[in-house]
């Protein structure tokens, strides 16, 4: 057999083990294909294999390996003279070393494979090319991963104006290989956030989103839609569009009813009640606490600390229309919580004690709050770097409702009575 018919042997076998995600095998195949190379000869077919091998080590986590084969990828192509006859070829190890370098946390070098990529796609392909506008867009990418944003904008806008620009010719030739509008939309939106731009970001992602559902029927891709929405939603609640924050959140609820999947449906539950809340529509914050509550009790179990979040939540909001007993009901199964994970001391466990404290005051129920109060002390007694923390907001909370004086007295008989005693 000759060396030629051997190689596409084993990259066959290779390629069916990758598409099968069998990466333990491909791997075995794939060091098989290296081997029959000479080391100091490397043909221009030894660029491509490469760089499938590289793509193997890439999925299996091991980016040393995969830097290694990816470099001897590029310069291979680059020494079989990538630039006579245009190809993607040099493009791909290009780029995926840029994304392994960004996973490395190597800005420079991840910035400096991307920014080689550029020049690649603009030589060979032209500036109105696919190659040319997404490695634009990836370079837009790693400058936000790596928290420089005004650079990220350089290039992502140039990429969506780019895009913009293009026919509809142009787009139907370049489909499947050109980035989506939306997903450069959503990048935008993620930096317009990092930065502070509430309007921005919202009209960013906002014109991702009918983006997307003019590309696909909802149906078709319900579980990146669920997503998008979800993270749409927080935007809109973080920079204080509360009634857009509720439509989002609404409408990713009535898709995750439709999946499967549910991995958003508590955490969308409890935003959407904080939004309630903040539209005065306390009922309604409640209920959806009470969903939310029942979902994680399903999935996760009762005493966890996502429970115990949701349970002092929705206390607060018992407490705000004055049904002191579910309320206090409620802090006392969140404090029940936190002792058993994180322990009685914890700074966790004592600030929910000081709202049930606070609770009981409101309440007017002044034996629970001194047994509260004493059995705090005890608590702090043995940790004295939390009296710091506790002892302020405790005088605080009772000069807050006028009674300081109930405040020394307290203080001062669970002090010295032991002591007495």
């Amino acid at each position: 057999m000759s060396i030629i018919s051997e190689r596409r042997n084993i990259r066959k076998q290779m390629r069916n083990f990758y598409t099968a995600h069998d990466l333990e095998n491909a791997v075995l195949y794939a060091e098989r294909l290296i081997a029959t190379y000479d080391n100091q000869y490397k043909e221009e077919s030894y660029g491509y294999d490469a760089y499938n091998v590289g793509l193997i080590y890439d999925n299996l986590e091991q980016l040393n390996q995969a830097t290694k084969f990816y470099t001897e990828s590029a310069q291979t192509l680059k020494n079989s003279g990538y630039n006579k006859s245009p190809s993607n070829g040099l493009i791909f190890p290009l780029n995926n070393l840029s994304f392994v370098f960004m996973r490395l946390k190597n800005k420079h070098m991840a910035i400096n494979f991307q920014t080689q990529t550029i020049r690649v796609a603009e030589l060979l392909f032209g500036k109105n090319s696919y190659q040319f506008i997404n490695s634009h867009y990836n370079l837009g990418n790693i400058y936000s991963e790596f928290e420089e944003y005004d650079k990220a904008l350089n290039h992502l806008v140039f990429a969506e104006t780019a895009i913009e620009s293009l026919t509809p010719l142009d787009i139907e030739a370049f489909s499947g290989s050109l980035v989506e509008n939306f997903h450069v939309l959503n990048s935008l939106g993620y930096v317009y956030e990092a930065i502070g731009d509430g309007l921005l970001a919202l009209q960013s992602l906002e014109k991702g989103l009918e983006a997307m559902r003019k590309k696909y029927l909802s149906d078709d891709i319900l579980d990146e839609l669920c997503k998008n929405i979800y993270y749409l939603a927080n935007v809109c609640s973080r920079f204080g569009f509360e009634k857009k924050a509720r439509s989002y959140y609404e409408e990713a609820l009535r898709i995750i009813k439709k999946t499967t999947t549910n991995a958003y449906y508590p955490s969308c539950l409890n935003n959407l009640a904080t939004v309630q809340a903040k539209l005065y529509d306390v009922a309604a914050s409640i209920a959806l606490r009470l969903e939310a509550m029942y979902q994680i009790k399903s999935v996760v179990g009762y005493r966890t600390i996502s429970l115990a979040d949701c349970s002092k939540n929705i206390s607060t909001l018992y407490r705000s229309i004055g049904n002191y007993e579910e309320a206090c009901r409620l802090l006392k199964d969140s404090i029940e919580a936190r002792k058993l994970l994180l322990g009685s001391d914890s700074l966790e466990c004592m600030n929910d004690q000081l709202a049930l404290l606070e609770t009981y005051i409101e309440a007017q129920k002044t034996t629970e709050a001194h047994e509260l109060f004493k059995s705090m002390l005890d608590t702090v007694s043995a940790n004295p770097e939390q009296l710091d923390s506790i002892f302020p907001e405790l005088a605080k909370l009772f000069t807050t409702f006028g009674d300081i004086n109930s405040f020394n007295k307290m203080f001062s008989d669970s002090i010295f009575k032991p002591n007495q005693e």
